[in-house]
C-alpha cells in the first residue's frame, strides 16, 4: 500500500503512473525480500474533496480518504518493466559520459499539460469553454457576442518545473523555457 495527497480526478480517472510505481515496488519486494504481493492499493486523502459533489455526483468519491486498488501485474511484466526502465537510465548515464546527446523525456514523464484556450465571459472567474485550438476557441466566443474573450491557459511541464532535480542543467527543459513552451 502507498499513501498519495491527490485530487478526486485522480482517483476517478486512474493514474498508469500508480500502477507503475507499485508494480515497481512488489517487483523490489519480491525480488529482495522473497515475499509474495497479493494485493496493490493506494490510500489517497483527496485535497480537493467536496461533500456537496459526493451527495450529488454518482462517480464521486463519498470520502475524503479513499482505498484505490491497484492492478497486480505477473512477475514477468513487472520484470519486463523493470527492465525497460533500468535501461533507459543506463542508456541516459552513458551518454551523458561519452557526450552524446540524451534522450529526451516524454510528454508522459513530463507530466505535461497542453496549452488550452479558455473562452471566458467578463465578470465570470470560471471558463465557459477549454479548447485545444486558439481559432476554434476564438469562433466560439465570437459566435457568444459581446462580452466574451480569450484566455490562454499556458501548458506546463510539471514534472519538469516542481519535481526534477535536474531541471536546471536539462537542454530539452531550458530550451522549452527559452521557446516559451
Amino acid at each position: 500500500m502507498d499513501y498519495k495527497c491527490t485530487s478526486v480526478w485522480s482517483v476517478i480517472f486512474g493514474k498508469k503512473s500508480w500502477e507503475q510505481q507499485l508494480n515497481f515496488y512488489a517487483y523490489l519486494v519480491h525480488k529482495c525480500k522473497g515475499a509474495k504481493i497479493k494485493k496493490l492499493q493506494i490510500l489517497a486523502v483527496l485535497r480537493d474533496w467536496k461533500k456537496s459533489d459526493a451527495d450529488f455526483k454518482p462517480d464521486y468519491p463519498k470520502q475524503p480518504i479513499v482505498t484505490v486498488d491497484i492492478p497486480l501485474w505477473e512477475t514477468s511484466q513487472q520484470e519486463a518493466f523493470v527492465d525497460q526502465r533500468v535501461a533507459l537510465h543506463q542508456q541516459a548515464e552513458e551518454d551523458y559520459l561519452n557526450g552524446n546527446q540524451i534522450s529526451e523525456c516524454t510528454p508522459e514523464d513530463m507530466w505535461l499539460r497542453p496549452t488550452k484556450f479558455a473562452v471566458m465571459k467578463k465578470g465570470r472567474k470560471r471558463a465557459i469553454k477549454l479548447h485545444d485550438d486558439e481559432a476554434e476557441a476564438q469562433r466560439h466566443g465570437e459566435s457568444l457576442g459581446a462580452g466574451h474573450y480569450v484566455e490562454t491557459r499556458q501548458g506546463e511541464a510539471v514534472r519538469c518545473e516542481k519535481y526534477c532535480p535536474a531541471a536546471e542543467f536539462c537542454p530539452q527543459y531550458q530550451r522549452s523555457i527559452n521557446e516559451g513552451d
